[in-house]
């Protein structure tokens, strides 16, 4: 099972170009931010429920400290009430809390385990499991997830975040499954309605899907990213100019929405706006130099005016960028070839098959051979 993930973003990029004709990579589907929930402390447990004062002053003073953010005193504080109570495990937790601020991962997850140990909660299970997301540890991560449901089947965030992991291992089934709980359970929230949309989306379930990004955008109109998933599908059914609307908007929400401005490019290609193309995709690596997609892209959209040499320029970078970017190969060829550069777009064509471009197969045979 793949790493664990959070909310995602749907940025179809990597334009294709074949000869004269377009057509589109896939791309990525990806998660914007981890957790964007803050972990919350157990403010119980002082009083008659600590072994004595001392436990129940250093206890208290922890909590105190953690809500101010003094996050290294309220580790300190908690490990003091812990060795005047070791058995007790709402100070466990909480320290395992300050951990995870503290971007102590291993630690974490010994406390959590002690915690687990000394009364297993599902919010034990559940933070725990947040924590072995950061490890890499997505067996665990999901299994963890899976333990707080069971313990706590009103764990909305659980379903959600193990919603992300079948959505990452390409289980969009079940990802929709654990989706729509959450929207049972939490009908306001809107990034659960994204989700379940890019999810339907895999699962082709086109009207489903907008009729969930309609409802996440309803909820919450300014999440930027929700727009640029409800213009990619916008996209996919040839609707543009609803596509362009809402990458547009979603620009006008995040400035450098790099990815947004990318999209926006596709789909100004897409109506011949060629030299809008270019702009955006020019918009795009201004505020991410290392975004390959936009080079490639960029690429297509001077071909697409003729400007060879430019092209190649782009195409080049988008491969120093990354060197497997198969399709950058072949489109710098194609632009080679145009440019009566023979060798070289030959070279291209052979790279482009070494790295599974089956398109550049054709031009291979009939250039080259």
């Amino acid at each position: 099972m793949r790493k664990c993930c959070l909310l995602f973003i749907l940025c179809f990029s990597g334009f294709m170009l074949m000869a004269q004709t377009g057509k589109e990579d896939a791309g990525r589907i990806r998660r914007t931010a981890l957790y964007t929930e803050k972990p919350g402390i157990d403010t119980s447990g002082s009083g008659a429920l600590m072994k004595n004062l001392e436990a129940e002053k250093y206890y208290n003073e922890g909590i105190r400290q953690y809500q101010e953010g003094l996050f290294e005193q309220a580790h300190r504080s908690f490990t003091l009430a812990l060795e005047q109570d070791s058995d007790n495990h709402r100070a466990f937790y909480n320290r395992g809390i300050v951990n995870i601020e503290l971007q102590q991962f291993r630690s974490a997850i010994g406390d959590f385990d002690r915690a687990i140990a000394l009364k297993p909660t599902g919010n034990a299970y559940f933070n725990r499991a947040r924590v072995k997301y950061e490890t890499g540890d997505a067996q665990g991560c999901f299994d963890d997830y899976t333990t707080a449901i069971a313990l706590d089947s009103a764990n909305a965030m659980a379903y959600y975040y193990r919603g992300g992991i079948y959505f990452e291992s390409e289980d969009y089934t079940n990802a929709v499954k654990d989706y729509t709980i959450v929207i049972n359970l939490m009908p306001r929230y809107a990034q659960a309605y994204n989700d379940r949309a890019s999810a339907r989306r895999m699962l082709d379930d086109l009207a489903g899907a907008m009729e969930d990004y309609n409802t996440a955008i309803r909820l919450n109109p300014g999440l930027p990213f929700v727009l640029n998933n409800r213009g990619s599908l916008y996209r996919m059914t040839g609707e543009y100019d609803k596509a362009i609307a809402d990458y547009t908007e979603a620009i006008r929400l995040k400035p450098d929405y790099f990815v947004a401005f990318n999209n926006r490019g596709t789909a100004w290609m897409k109506t011949g706006e060629y030299q809008k193309a270019a702009d955006d995709f020019t918009a795009s690596v201004a505020i991410n130099p290392e975004y390959a997609f936009a080079y490639n892209n960029r690429g297509n959209a001077r071909q697409k005016m003729k400007d060879y040499q430019s092209a190649v320029v782009d195409y080049t970078m988008a491969i120093r960028i990354d060197p497997g970017y198969g399709i950058a190969y072949l489109n710098r060829a194609i632009s080679r070839e145009a440019m009566a550069d023979i060798r070289e777009a030959c070279e291209d064509y052979r790279k482009a098959l070494e790295l599974g471009v089956s398109a550049a197969e054709t031009y291979f045979r009939l250039l080259c051979k």
